[in-house]
């Protein structure tokens, strides 16, 4: 990963390089954004220019020894971990094939989801074993051998298991020589308060939308499209490139997630509890992690309703698949219940990650929902008797 791989963020780039260039490096850093905006690819291509032997005044120059190791992932001096399954058994280094072939092919810009799917996690919750401490031990018993600064790359620190957290923040409180630590973070409020409050972050902002355009453009992703459709995609796209990718590639679980959506207000509008309980199933049957996707999408959607009368474009991200849907509904989600369908969006969202028994839950949440859409369905004509 090169700077000049990275969609935007232009001022985030530049500041990086005067600091390597000036010599004020903080020895732990915390890159922290939004999926898909850039903050795991900024930490590697960041570390790769401190590495450099002939670094640019805009990248890395990727001809010296330290370059043609960062190109594959190779170099004796970079360590990096990062969530996987089965810690009892397995650790990072059985895990690290997958993950250089996920950089390789995704550039950094893979989702959770995605490392999930090529670990084949099904439902397991994938974190940073705390045996990694013992391999962090392993490898800071050994001098620096070729770099300039020997590199901890640490991907979703938030998945650290508590003994592993301790161990980096002894490792943040004194820090080895020549040793920097670079984390990427999608949730930083989960990671150890006393990790946070002694490191520097780098907040990666969201793209606008035209370094999404741009980027689109410069990677022949949309050769056809005109200047509209660009717009709508990188409006849609919500700041995240990743999800401007999943836009032109169709995000396939997506529409599946949309397609269960509209069974349930289907289902609201024209009530049958057998099918309800055969969605709630449906749901059940799905893995932890898209059981949560799912209902955070049923959250946007909500939020997207509310917004839809307003007719303000610019604030509206509805894709072209849930516009008639969502038109169809118009009205139905208000300010007197938007409140108690959020709620209850998060509170399934907790019982997932709590482990409730997934049916009781699905059953418990489509009910509720019910409750809460009823009403506003009645008034508009939407609910059959």
């Amino acid at each position: 990963m090169y700077f000049r791989d990275i969609i935007g963020l232009e001022d985030l780039k530049q500041r990086l390089i005067d600091n390597a260039r000036s010599g004020h490096i903080a020895h732990a850093q915390l890159f922290c954004g939004n999926e898909g905006c850039g903050a795991s690819a900024l930490a590697l291509a960041y570390a790769r220019y401190l590495n450099c032997h002939n670094p640019g005044e805009t990248d890395a120059c990727g001809r010296c020894a330290s370059c043609l190791k960062y190109d594959r992932l190779a170099h004796p001096d970079l360590f990096m971990l990062y969530p996987y399954i089965n810690g009892t058994k397995l650790s990072s280094e059985d895990f690290l094939p997958h993950w250089r072939d996920m950089l390789t092919d995704k550039g950094a810009y893979f989702s959770r989801t995605e490392w999930q799917e090529e670990i084949k996690a099904g439902n397991s919750q994938p974190i940073i074993y705390s045996k990694e401490s013992r391999f962090l031990d392993e490898k800071l018993a050994y001098k620096v051998s070729e770099a300039k600064y020997r590199i901890i790359y640490i991907w979703q620190p938030e998945k650290m298991h508590e003994t592993l957290a301790n161990k980096l923040l002894k490792l943040v409180e004194e820090p080895p020589e020549r040793t920097i630590i670079l984390m990427a973070s999608f949730d930083p409020n989960h990671v150890l308060g006393t990790i946070l409050s002694r490191i520097q972050y780098v907040n990666v902002r969201p793209l606008s939308d035209e370094e999404i355009k741009e980027g689109i453009r410069q990677r022949g992703l949309l050769s056809s499209s005109g200047e509209e459709q660009l717009q709508t995609l990188a409006h849609l796209a919500q700041g995240s490139f990743k999800r401007a990718l999943e836009l032109i590639e169709g995000n396939e679980e997506a529409q599946e997630n949309f397609m269960i959506i509209e069974k349930i207000l289907t289902g609201i509008m024209k009530p049958d509890p057998k099918e309800m309980r055969r969605i709630s199933e449906e749901i059940a049957a799905l893995g932890r992690e898209s059981q949560i996707r799912l209902v955070s999408q049923l959250g946007s959607f909500f939020r997207e309703c509310l917004i839809l009368p307003f007719g303000q474009w610019q604030l509206n991200y509805l894709r072209l698949d849930q516009i008639g849907l969502a038109r169809e509904i118009k009205g139905a989600v208000n300010e007197k219940n938007i409140v108690s369908l959020m709620a209850e969006c998060d509170l399934a969202i907790r019982h997932i990650k709590q482990n409730v028994n997934a049916k009781m839950i699905f059953f418990d949440f489509i009910l509720r929902i019910t409750s809460a859409l009823t009403p506003a369905f009645k008034s508009l004509g939407l609910r059959k008797p």
